[in-house]
């Protein structure tokens, strides 16, 4: 891996890295600042980081319910997108994991499909609607054990 990036669990003390982070990353669809805290607080969420020469250019959450893992979040800055980030921070994560890894993804972000598919992520369904905001239906994709 490049000796630049690093991928590790967000600290306490970084959570105002991960809301600023958030915003940036969507214009719609964010967890406001509360959302965020309560999520870390809560054992069941697990928050991960890239950082790229220092600076967290990327973060993942995912939920553990047991029997699969679920990605709830991940965001890579606009300056750093196109680097591989995303990727190490999800093959990262999922290998502290136990279970299969889960998560829904907009059927028109084509540029996040091709890396989840990248990374071995599987289509097993449709959630038709899924997105309130626009309607759109999700793909749900599967990275299995």
């Amino acid at each position: 891996m490049d000796k630049r990036v690093n991928v590790r669990g967000i600290a306490l003390g970084e959570l105002n890295l991960v809301k600023k982070l958030e915003k940036r990353c969507f214009s719609t669809n964010y967890f406001n600042e509360k959302e965020i805290e309560e999520m870390y607080r809560n054992d069941r969420y697990s928050f991960w980081g890239v950082w790229y020469g220092g600076t967290l250019a990327g973060y993942l959450i995912t939920y553990d319910s047991v029997d699969i893992h679920e990605i709830i979040k991940v965001g890579v800055d606009d300056e750093y997108r196109g680097r591989g980030l995303g990727g190490k921070l999800i093959e990262k994560s999922f290998e502290s994991m136990e279970t299969d890894l889960m998560l829904e993804v907009r059927e028109s972000n084509k540029s996040a499909i091709r890396l989840y598919e990248k990374l071995g992520f599987r289509k097993i369904g449709l959630r038709r609607g899924y997105y309130r905001d626009t309607g759109e239906d999700a793909l749900i994709l599967v990275l299995g054990k």
